[in-house]
């Protein structure tokens, strides 16, 4: 009976609009990583590209880099991300699931970059979306979109525009004193949740992170995230 049914719903909808009604393929999504391969990277900001196939019911994949996980969003069965590597290796991994599977894919890249004194990462959980990270040092400067680079070398180093982030500072050389985050919804339509990450001496024994939630109502809001202090 229900044979029946879905040929005569075929017929009728072929007649009355002169199209085809093909089913919808409804299964685990596979994901591959482009490029850039794995080995060596004399670069500190690289953009990592790949695909996913059998993307039903998906609009984003999840992108690690050293465990810290963000959404990327899928664009005709495509995906692209820009990332500050660290000293050493970076371990990239990025994970594409829907109610019938998951797959993955990582690669890992190696930088003969010099050590960053402080790394901070702004994310949030909206596509299409503006959230504009501020960092602000001791001497009271500070960086973001219109004013990419301080006096103390910190530096603006990816600026999203399009929804989920990361917006990346960075430092090669700290100075004592105390620093400001902020974020500043600069356009959207919709409440979005952000979330930034500072890595003092990243990859080195002096190691030291924080993590600072926020929630951002409307566009043109601007907030301060949060502060903390180099010794």
């Amino acid at each position: 009976m229900n044979w029946k049914f879905g040929v005569i719903v075929t017929l009728v909808l072929f007649v009355f609009t002169g199209f085809t009604v093909f089913p919808v393929e409804k299964t685990a999504p596979q994901v591959r990583l482009l490029s850039p391969a794995s080995g060596w990277s004399a670069s500190k900001v690289v953009t990592v590209e790949g695909e996913v196939f059998g993307s039903y019911g998906m609009d984003e994949v999840e992108f690690y880099l050293n465990g810290v996980g963000r959404n990327v969003a899928i664009q005709n069965g495509r995906f692209s991300q820009s990332i500050v590597l660290g000293a050493g290796a970076n371990y990239i991994k990025v994970v594409a699931k829907n109610q019938y599977g998951v797959s993955s894919d990582s690669l890992r890249l190696v930088t003969e970059n010099s050590n960053i004194d402080m790394m901070v990462i702004l994310f949030w959980d909206t596509n299409q979306t503006d959230v504009d990270l501020w960092v602000t040092d001791p001497n009271a400067e500070r960086v973001y979109y219109a004013h990419k680079r301080s006096k103390i070398g910190g530096t603006l180093d990816i600026d999203i525009t399009t929804g989920y982030g990361p917006e990346t500072f960075t430092l090669m050389k700290a100075i004592p004193g105390e620093y400001t985050v902020q974020a500043q919804y600069f356009g959207g339509t919709i409440p979005t949740v952000a979330r930034v990450v500072v890595y003092l001496y990243p990859g080195t024994p002096r190691e030291k992170k924080y993590t600072f939630p926020a929630f951002l109502y409307k566009s043109g809001e601007g907030i301060t995230i949060g502060k903390f202090n180099v010794q």
